[in-house]
């Protein structure tokens, strides 16, 4: 559970607050400093870059390891989110952590937020972002699955084989037997070889309905 200071705590009951967002991406050795202040500001040693078209819709919490994702908007910037961001695949998987910060007096802040990017969409120049808390990686797979069987796909960079190395072989479509299948996928009908009006097992446990009040 989150500790917040007093001060913090003393600002948010004001009548008239100066709280404003900050937002941090990560990945790698790459950041991103975002703000919806309407200037530059210094925080925790950084400079956030004034975002104007920065909106972060309402924050979800919840108590248990359901993902709680909320999303947010900006639009595509020579100083905030670039580009060459979205062609270098920064974005997929990031890191990202969410701050309130009083403008006036940064040393108040509050640490909303924290959790990975997952899907984006642009349209034009307008990127909507949707943000996931740490429960989120609690769904992704890690490491192996421990089995019997190879979990390699033949041919795969894990398996090694070369196959166009291999010898060559013919694929033929299979057939389930069944006469639509017959008719349909491979216009034979006139050679089907099965009983195609014998009743099935279904027929077995059919009865007598009546469809109409009169007998």
């Amino acid at each position: 559970m989150q500790i917040v200071n007093n001060e913090w705590k003393q600002h948010i009951n004001l009548s008239v607050t100066q709280i404003c967002y900050c937002l941090k991406l990560s990945k790698a050795d790459d950041n991103i400093y975002l703000t919806d202040h309407d200037r530059d500001m210094t925080f925790l040693n950084e400079i956030y870059i004034a975002d104007f078209g920065l909106t972060i819709k309402s924050v979800k919490h919840r108590m248990n390891l359901q993902d709680d994702g909320f999303e947010i908007s900006t639009y595509l910037g020579d100083l905030t989110i670039t580009n060459q961001h979205i062609n270098t695949d920064f974005l997929a998987g990031a890191d990202f952590t969410l701050y309130q910060v009083n403008w006036h007096n940064v040393a108040e802040y509050n640490r909303v937020k924290m959790g990975i990017i997952g899907n984006f969409s642009l349209d034009n120049s307008h990127l909507k972002l949707n943000l996931h808390g740490l429960a989120k990686k609690l769904e992704s797979q890690v490491g192996r699955v421990l089995q019997e069987k190879c979990d390699a796909q033949l041919g795969d960079g894990r398996c090694g084989l070369d196959l166009p190395s291999l010898d060559p072989a013919i694929v033929a479509t299979g057939c389930d037997k069944y006469f639509e299948t017959c008719q349909n996928k491979f216009d034979n009908a006139a050679q089907f070889r099965g009983f195609a009006q014998m009743p099935g097992r279904d027929f077995k446990f059919a009865y007598p309905q009546r469809l109409t009040s009169v007998n």
